[in-house]
């Protein structure tokens, strides 16, 4: 499982990519994807019209948030609430999160 955090609108993805990087801690030299210990997070821009097989996207931002099983979900809802208003900082506007199943 993971949390999917959409948002609205025109965000700057490589600030928002080293803004969560700061927020857990760690070096981030790939901007659209985070990694720690702890954490997988992938920043993708959704700018296609749905279709059939992916109306759950929107058009606009989405962050897709895979805490490791030892991630305590106390933490896991501070780094989605942070994540969130990240992404409204960034210029991002109504955000949503949701707890996606993994594939598979």
């Amino acid at each position: 499982m993971f949390i999917r955090i959409t948002a609205d609108g025109e965000v700057d993805g490589d600030a928002l990519s080293e803004s969560i990087a700061s927020l857990l801690g760690v070096f981030n030299s790939v901007p659209q994807f985070i990694a720690n210990d702890d954490w997988q997070i992938e920043i993708m821009e959704n700018d296609e019209e749905g279709t059939e097989e992916d109306d759950d996207l929107p058009q606009g931002w989405f962050v897709d948030c895979s805490p490791s099983a030892e991630v305590p979900w106390g933490s896991v809802s501070t780094i989605a609430e942070g994540v969130a208003k990240l992404l409204v900082e960034h210029g991002g506007a109504n955000p949503k999160a949701q707890l996606v199943e993994d594939e598979g």
